[in-house]
């Protein structure tokens, strides 16, 4: 995983990692098709302890499948379920505390370039993975509705 410390290819690859004030964590997802859902995987460093808490889900879009504390006890890896629901940038918080020590908690916001049908392909970048379709009610569902019955 890169973070802002290390220099970007004009074509990169990795999920891009950015460290903000305030106890926030800036994950740059790339680029993403618009009603796909995605697995998300990325390491963060944090001084949170190795148990964390969350507070309740506010996103639809966003879920946390799983967390690990790292080897060395300077973050966790986190695994997130994403789905791309609107198109161009769409943006999704996370936040997290600790369990031992509640005043210290950390932002995660999850983003991508969410591109719409027939607007270009999604450039995945490693640790994002297509995982299944989701499709819009309105438009890409259909109906059930079968007409009028003509006697």
């Amino acid at each position: 995983f890169k973070t802002l410390d290390e220099p970007l290819a004009d074509h990169e690859s990795e999920i891009v990692i950015q460290y903000l004030q305030n106890d926030v964590i800036d994950v740059a997802l790339g680029l993403l098709q618009h009603n796909y859902i995605y697995e998300v995987t990325f390491q963060a460093k944090d001084n949170l302890g190795e148990e964390l808490k969350f507070e309740p889900q506010k996103s639809l879009n966003l879920r946390l499948k799983e967390y690990e504390p790292n080897g060395d006890a300077s973050g966790h890896f986190y695994n997130f379920e994403f789905k791309a629901t609107k198109e161009h940038l769409m943006t999704e918080n996370y936040v997290v505390t600790s369990r031992d020590y509640p005043e210290k908690s950390l932002t995660l916001r999850l983003h991508g370039q969410v591109l719409g049908k027939g607007k270009g392909t999604p450039s995945l970048r490693s640790g994002v993975h297509c995982i299944g379709y989701c499709p819009d009610d309105d438009t890409d569902a259909g109906s059930d509705w079968q007409g009028f019955e003509v006697s």
